[in-house]
């Protein structure tokens, strides 16, 4: 499963950088656009500080500046990749949600809906781009696998 992990988050990885590019350029984007692409890096902050047994850094829609957010996306998946690597992925772990539930999911488990619940967010950026006359994003994976075969 590492292998497989590892090639979703490199894709995650590209697709998210993809869309931080793409929101760098646009001057007229709807703010709904920036919130969405917050959010997704902050649910991956929120999981890896769960994941760690640390305090949570920050709140599913908290906003950040452009700069602060392409930064934070890098380091979140330095520290994926890394503990990919450590291993211990099927080892569950007990956790407590936004609204105060206990639950327990192995690294493996949430890694993926990491990179499930960027690929939905990125989906609704694009609809919203597309609404407001903007130019999508790519977000397909086997896109991100043609460039990466350099199809």
């Amino acid at each position: 499963m590492k292998g497989v992990l590892t090639e979703l988050l490199n894709y995650h990885d590209e697709a998210n950088r993809l869309f931080l590019d793409h929101l760098d350029v646009l001057t007229d984007a709807h703010d709904e656009v920036n919130r969405l692409m917050d959010h997704v890096i902050n649910a991956h902050v929120i999981w890896l500080d769960r994941m760690n047994e640390k305090r949570v850094r920050h709140k599913p829609w908290d906003r950040h500046p452009k700069n602060y957010r392409r930064e934070l996306h890098r380091d979140l998946m330095e520290e994926s990749f890394s503990m990919i690597e450590k291993g211990s992925l099927e080892l569950p772990f007990r956790y407590q949600n936004t609204k105060g539930a206990y639950f327990e999911n192995t690294p493996q488990q949430v890694l993926f809906h990491i990179v499930n619940h960027g690929t939905h967010h990125r989906g609704q950026i694009n609809t919203l781009l597309r609404q407001s006359s903007q130019n999508p994003a790519v977000n397909d994976y086997i896109f991100y696998k043609r460039i990466a075969l350099d199809i």
